[in-house]
């Protein structure tokens, strides 16, 4: 079963063991088991580039107790990013905090109490990263916005040179599998603009879907989309 990417630059991915369909925060979503659903992308780069680029995505967990990542994993050029948002449970090294940037390059420390969210309301939560800064070996920074609002501005040390496959769902190798509802997954290869962080953010799953939300200036820009509606998971 393919994934299709909807951003029209063919980084389509493919659904493998078997997430199902589920009522999405955007029409509809995909529902990974937390124990070996993924969408796997291959060897497609993307992230053309290390100068900059957003991430966008919803997220709702479907344990409270058990470990339940909401993962994306993109593959660059000559890096490669991770978000995840950790373990929904009242222990482990996680908590309930966001976990992001280049691989062996950590921006943000999972301690700080400002990036951990209460998830065991069964809501959804969108989080968009933005990064806006180097090439490899060099600096740049972060920002991190949650259901719209901004949290926080972190910089990213050198970037590293790991390149494992883009996945959705886990961590390839790594584990970190995603018990969790994952839905309308963007990138988009500039960092966007706090007006378009809003529209993102103010998506609502009845009165509006994705296809109609327009972003300014955005032409060209968006390389990645994953809507993971029944039309574009065939």
């Amino acid at each position: 079963t393919t994934a299709t990417d909807s951003s029209g630059q063919g980084n389509d991915g493919t659904l493998q063991n078997g997430p199902v369909p589920a009522v999405g925060k955007v029409g509809q979503a995909l529902y990974f088991d937390g124990i070996d659903d993924y969408v796997s992308f291959g060897g497609s780069n993307v992230l053309a580039s290390d100068a900059g680029f957003t991430m966008s995505v919803w997220i709702k967990h479907a344990t409270t107790t058990a470990d339940s990542y909401g993962t994306v994993r993109l593959r660059g050029v000559s890096s490669e990013f991770l978000f995840e948002h950790g373990k929904t449970g009242a222990s482990g090294t996680y908590g309930r905090s966001v976990y992001f940037g280049f691989r062996g390059n950590t921006a943000i420390a999972t301690s700080d109490s400002r990036y951990h969210i209460d998830t065991s309301n069964g809501k959804w939560n969108h989080y968009i990263v933005i990064y806006n800064g180097g090439v490899k070996g060099s600096t740049g920074s972060w920002r991190l916005y949650i259901n719209g609002e901004d949290i926080a501005l972190g910089t990213q040390g050198a970037i590293g040179g790991a390149t494992n496959a883009s996945e959705i769902g886990r961590d390839g190798g790594f584990g970190f599998p995603s018990q969790s509802y994952i839905d309308d997954v963007r990138v988009y290869n500039r960092p966007l603009s706090s007006k378009e962080v809003a529209a993102l953010a103010g998506i609502q799953a009845k009165s509006q879907t994705a296809n109609t939300v327009k972003l300014p200036a955005s032409s060209g820009s968006l390389v990645g989309w994953w809507t993971l509606e029944g039309k574009d998971s065939t």
